[in-house]
């Protein structure tokens, strides 16, 4: 891909930037950044390209162009960074935009370039590659028609044992709420031998008649990797921006020849292998006897952090809690975080809606997706980029505007009917024997 990073006065110099570049370098692309202040050397030695934006007006030399440009009020160094950003970008003609701020952002939206920026910077930008990646492979970084998006195949129930005989070395930290064990159970019941392996993982002692070897984000530290195989490898990624520079150099660490992505999607084109849509599931023997909506005595529930505390990230989420209790009482609803997996999946059951608010820095399909509609509770969710690809929106979830939650969840058609359509496109399609 043709990208062009957009820089400000100090990004030349700033840290994040210069990882930006190296990484997007380092992936293959082919990368321009455009700089109104001084660059340092790492990014002139990983871009393609380095272009010094020239903001100062007058040109010419001598004291008094000099005194003048001294002079400059704020608005003509800007007005005159946007113009030459516009001529640049129009010379270049990049299949993507990184902006670092909202203006920028905007500018490169406006101009009808694909725009990358950090996910607050999002809001009002038509070409937002969060927003148009996962129905768009090539856009988001998908290599060919062979790395597809997702394509839903029709509602089945999966036979036990239909993958008998064959093995797969599966590489995780074994905790009672990573999804690596529900996929664990589920290869299993397909008639998988699966190998487990952690904390240690030796390459060269894989046997080669295995059919494949998964890595699964696991809770820190990282597995230690010795050896190597041409035994397949892939690497399963279950965060989005909030550990991508940390999924990146664990690839690497992993010898992966693919990613699976959970979600963000539009994050594809940062890794330097293929990249396939690979959603987390429902785990059915998680699942408790569903309960009619009528009958379930919890109205609204969440199960996670930051309920507690003054963690900016959660904010919203906790002025959804407080805007909701208000509104069904504090005995109808249950708001927390701290719970095992199984005293989570008992309480959606009897909850009759779940919310799933994605916290400040990134909007990820989460768990809680597959774990409340499995469970048969109206799923109510904030817009997250590809949700749209997995359940119907308004029909088998409520899309959540979490500006007014309780409006949301009176006004967008019967709890009652959503849960049952949401749960039955679950059960039929995204189960871990599914996936």
């Amino acid at each position: 891909m043709r990208i062009a990073v957009l820089g400000t006065s100090r990004s030349g110099t700033d840290p994040r930037t210069v990882r930006l570049v190296t990484s997007l370098a380092a992936a293959g692309h082919d990368v321009a950044f455009l700089s109104p202040g001084p660059v340092d050397q790492p990014i002139e030695a990983s871009a393609d390209r380095t272009v010094n934006i020239d903001t100062r007006w007058p040109r010419s030399g001598g004291r008094i162009a000099g005194l003048m440009r001294r002079l400059n009020p704020s608005r003509v160094r800007e007005r005159n960074s946007r113009r030459h950003v516009t001529s640049l970008l129009s010379d270049l003609r990049p299949d993507l935009v990184y902006a670092p701020n909202r203006d920028l952002a905007q500018l490169a939206d406006q101009l009808g370039f694909v725009v990358a920026s950090d996910t607050r910077l999002q809001a009002g930008i038509s070409n937002s590659l969060a927003r148009l990646a996962p129905g768009n492979p090539g856009l988001g970084g998908f290599v060919d028609d062979e790395h597809t998006p997702w394509v839903e195949r029709p509602a089945t129930a999966p036979a036990a044992g239909r993958h008998a005989g064959k093995r797969i070395v599966l590489c995780y930290h074994p905790t009672d709420t990573t999804p690596a064990r529900y996929l664990h159970t589920a290869l299993e019941r397909a008639g998988v031998t699966v190998d487990h392996r952690y904390p240690e993982v030796d390459l060269s002692e894989v046997p080669h008649d295995t059919d494949g070897i998964v890595f699964v984000e696991s809770p820190y530290p990282a597995l230690s990797v010795t050896g190597e195989t041409p035994v397949p490898i892939l690497y399963w990624v279950h965060h989005g921006e909030i550990h991508l520079y940390q999924n990146l150099r664990l690839a690497q660490r992993y010898q992966a020849d693919g990613v699976l992505l959970a979600h963000s999607w539009h994050l594809a084109h940062r890794f330097p292998v293929p990249v396939f849509m690979f959603p987390f599931g429902v785990p059915t023997e998680m699942l408790d006897d569903d309960v009619p909506s009528a009958d379930r005595p919890i109205h609204v529930s969440m199960i996670a952090a930051g309920f507690d505390g003054t963690d900016e990230r959660y904010a919203t989420r906790r002025r959804v809690a407080d805007e909701l209790t208000e509104e069904f009482g504090a005995d109808r609803v249950l708001f927390t975080g701290g719970m095992s997996p199984t005293e989570m999946f008992s309480t959606y059951a009897r909850s009759r809606v779940v919310i799933d608010e994605g916290g400040s820095l990134h909007r990820p399909i989460t768990m809680r997706v597959f774990e409340a509609t499995g469970s048969g509770a109206a799923l109510a969710t904030d817009p997250a980029p590809g949700i749209e690809m997995l359940f119907e929106p308004d029909t088998e979830f409520i899309a959540l505007d979490t500006s007014d939650p309780v409006q949301s969840l009176t006004t967008k058609g019967h709890a009652a009917q959503i849960a049952a359509a949401g749960r039955e496109r679950a059960l039929g399609v995204h189960t871990y024997d599914h996936r």
